[in-house]
C-alpha cells in the first residue's frame, strides 16, 4: 500500500471516531427521557430530528474544514487533497456526514448507554471502512484469482458510508 493511499486510510480511520460521537447525545436524550419530554411539550418529531441533524452537520463541518486547513499546510505531502481539489474533498466529507450521521442515529436505538454506543459504533465504523477497503484491496491482487469477488464486494460495500469515504479519497490519489 502506497503512502498516498495510507493518507486516505488514516482520514477514514479518524472520521470513524468523529461519526460515532454524534450518537452520544441522541442516546442520552432518549434514555434520560428528555426527548420524550420535548415531544410531550409539543415539539414534533420532524422538527426535533431536523434540528438535530442540522446542528450535527454544522458540528461536522468544523473538523472537516480544519482538516482541509491541515492539508493546505502540508500541501507538499498531500497534493491530492489540496489546491484545486479542496472543494471536492469538502464536498466528499460533507456527503459522508450527510450519510453517516443519520445512520448513527438509527443505530443508536440499539443501545441504552451512550458510552457503550460510542465505543461499539467506533468499532463498527472502523470495520466497515478500513477493513472493507483492505478486503477489497487484497482480493483485487490478480495472483489470488479473486478479482471477481473483489468486484462484487465493491458493489455490496457501496451501502456503507465509511467504505465510500475511503474509496472516494483513495480514488483522488
Amino acid at each position: 500500500v502506497s503512502t498516498q493511499s495510507t493518507g486516505a486510510f488514516n482520514v477514514m480511520f479518524g472520521f470513524a471516531f468523529l461519526a460515532s460521537s454524534f450518537v452520544m447525545p441522541v442516546v442520552k436524550e432518549r434514555v434520560s427521557g428528555v426527548r420524550h419530554l420535548l415531544m410531550l411539550s409539543g415539539l414534533g418529531p420532524a422538527v426535533y430530528w431536523t434540528s438535530t441533524l442540522i446542528w450535527d452537520l454544522l458540528n461536522f463541518l468544523v473538523p472537516s474544514v480544519l482538516m482541509l486547513v491541515l492539508f493546505q499546510c502540508f500541501a507538499d505531502n498531500v497534493k491530492a487533497f489540496s489546491g484545486s481539489n479542496v472543494f471536492i474533498v469538502l464536498l466528499v466529507e460533507m456527503l459522508y456526514g450527510w450519510a453517516v450521521i443519520p445512520l448513527m442515529y438509527l443505530l443508536g436505538h440499539i443501545f441504552h448507554n451512550e458510552v457503550l454506543a460510542y465505543t461499539r459504533l467506533i468499532t463498527l465504523n472502523v470495520l466497515t471502512g478500513t477493513m472493507a477497503s483492505l478486503v477489497v484491496f487484497i482480493l483485487s491482487i490478480p495472483d489470488l484469482g479473486l478479482v471477481y469477488v473483489a468486484n462484487t464486494l465493491k458493489w455490496v460495500f457501496l451501502f456503507l458510508p465509511n467504505y465510500d469515504l475511503g474509496q472516494a479519497l483513495g480514488d483522488m490519489y
